[in-house]
């Protein structure tokens, strides 16, 4: 079973709030924002739940298992799975083929990116330059990724620290580290 999500670097500012809706809500006070922003917990499991489907197609088509969702306004706009393998692309991460398939917009502010892995540098940039706000993270487990660099861009992180996408990125490593190892540059 999957921990609370927490925002990273701010495990200790967790405040339970009532409401009295059922979905429970939990509070998160930024540290230099004097306004709480709600995050409804059981939304964001249910669309990380979209981004391990994903994660699961693409660990079934032999490839990497790192799935993406993005959505805006509480609809999905886009999803993908790690190509990298199943096209020949280095640079078809899970997050960027969630970004192809989302398309071009205006913007993408107000977007929150789902992924089921902390993101790799070039992913973190992608999300810096076209301005999404929030991102969920599955874990960081099997990879540290960069959500300090997305941190100090102004992006609010949550860590769900979810078992099934660590289980399933672990045995992925196991069963291919030489595969893992040319996902993530590493010699």
């Amino acid at each position: 079973m999957a921990a609370h999500p927490v925002r990273l670097n701010q495990i200790d500012q967790i405040q339970p709030k009532s409401t009295g809706k059922k979905s429970q809500i939990i509070s998160f006070r930024a540290l230099n924002k004097e306004m709480d922003a709600d995050i409804n917990v059981n939304d964001d499991k249910k669309f990380m739940k979209l981004a391990f489907l994903e994660a699961k197609e693409g660990y079934e088509e032999g490839g990497v298992p790192v799935g993406a969702v993005m959505v805006k306004n509480g609809k999905v706009i886009g999803k993908g799975h790690n190509k990298r393998v199943q096209n020949g692309d280095p640079t078809a991460h899970g997050e960027m083929d969630c970004f192809r398939n989302a398309g071009r917009m205006p913007n993408y502010k107000g977007a929150t990116l789902y992924t089921t892995l902390s993101p790799c540098m070039m992913c973190s940039g992608t999300i810096i330059q076209f301005g999404i706000n929030r991102v969920v993270i599955g874990e960081n487990k099997n990879f540290q990724g960069n959500p300090k660099f997305l941190q100090d861009r102004g992006v609010e992180v949550i860590l769900q620290n979810d078992s099934e996408c660590i289980d399933l990125m672990g045995k992925f490593i196991k069963e291919k580290p030489a595969l893992w190892n040319e996902d993530i540059a590493k010699s």
